[in-house]
């Protein structure tokens, strides 16, 4: 059992890692209603790029993120690099609910909007890293893999949160301008989430390893110098927890909005739903972990999800049926949280 201050300093993070998840995906899901206010074109083709190029951009910095957040981490303390990341995320946040449109600035809309995005992405490149040891300091080690399920489950659930927040601000009787609101909320209440972290102390498990190791100039460095093998490993690991994830939510959007013809209000709501459900299996699996083995679950979860990849896209090939993509997306819940869920 962990004490009263673990308890408050999990909660911390886990509620930090929820809402800058928010602020980071409530994008993903305006994505296709942004792209013509900001990447205007005749081509309705180019739009639709245009939008996912904008939401894709932030992949490119989460790698940097994570160094540079796991160098603050170890040299300066977990604390501090959880308050940066989550106050680097909610100021860009509330900047694109503000941004002004490119019929009103000219270039320079889809120029700011961009240097948010890369912002955001950079920074939820240290969160999910800077919150997981955060938490598993503060845990007993026989529910480290429960600790690691709950970190998970808080990126889901804080996405959850803005798809049903983006349903609502979709609805036919909101104004055009009612996406902005979304922007702006999830800023605040991850400014919110900042003056939380503040509150925290560091956890005793760093305070004791800065005391018998000096800090390194540039652990980073030599992190890569010396574990190249570990890297490629971790990097691997990456990659497989992010592919399922983009096929139940992303590429289903896609199917859904433009195989489909769902409404806007309609896709949130069922990625609402599922990702409610990966929350919880990833809770499950995490607890699984602990009984019997993180190394097992994660390689019976990866089996399963090469096992099940034919017969998923096979299902959904030009599919114009609604429940087919459901389908998919509940299958790939199962190996997917798996995987995901003990990794850390």
């Amino acid at each position: 059992m962990t004490n009263t201050y673990s308890k408050r300093a999990i909660f911390a993070s886990v509620i930090g890692n929820a809402l800058e998840y928010y602020d980071y995906m409530i994008y993903g899901f305006f994505a296709v209603m942004l792209a013509p206010l900001f990447f205007p074109t005749s081509d309705p083709f180019w739009i639709q790029v245009a939008g996912m190029a904008s939401f894709s951009a932030v992949f490119v910095m989460r790698p940097v993120g994570g160094l540079i957040f796991g160098h603050i981490g170890d040299c300066i303390g977990r604390k501090q690099a959880l308050i940066i990341s989550i106050l680097l995320v909610s100021v860009p946040t509330i900047a694109i609910g503000l941004l002004p449109t490119y019929a009103q600035i000219g270039i320079l809309a889809p120029i700011i909007l961009l240097v948010c995005r890369l912002l955001q992405g950079f920074s939820v490149g240290g969160e999910s890293s800077g919150a997981m040891t955060f938490v598993l300091e503060h845990a007993d080690k026989k529910v480290h893999g429960l600790m690691s399920g709950i970190v998970v489950a808080s990126c889901y659930i804080g996405a959850a949160i803005s798809t049903l927040i983006g349903a609502f601000f979709t609805l036919g009787f909101m104004p055009s301008w009612a996406w902005r609101a979304t922007f702006i909320i999830g800023g605040s209440l991850g400014l919110a989430g900042y003056y939380l972290r503040r509150a925290l102390g560091e956890s005793s498990e760093f305070l004791q390893a800065k005391k018998k190791v000096k800090a390194q100039s540039a652990p980073a460095i030599r992190l890569m110098a010396n574990k190249k093998m570990g890297l490629a490993v971790a990097f691997s690991l990456g990659a497989n927890i992010v592919m399922p994830f983009s096929l139940v939510f992303i590429y289903a959007n896609n199917l859904l909005k433009n195989n489909i013809g769902m409404e806007s209000w309609q896709i949130l709501l069922n990625n609402t739903a599922v990702m409610i459900i990966w929350a919880v299996m990833v809770l499950l699996m995490g607890h699984l972990a602990d009984r019997i083995g993180a190394k097992r679950v994660m390689s019976y979860s990866a089996a399963g999800i090469i096992l099940v990849a034919y017969p998923i896209f096979w299902l959904i090939d030009g599919t114009m049926d609604p429940y087919r993509v459901a389908i998919m997306q509940i299958v790939l819940c199962i190996p997917g949280a798996g995987f995901a869920a003990p990794c850390c």
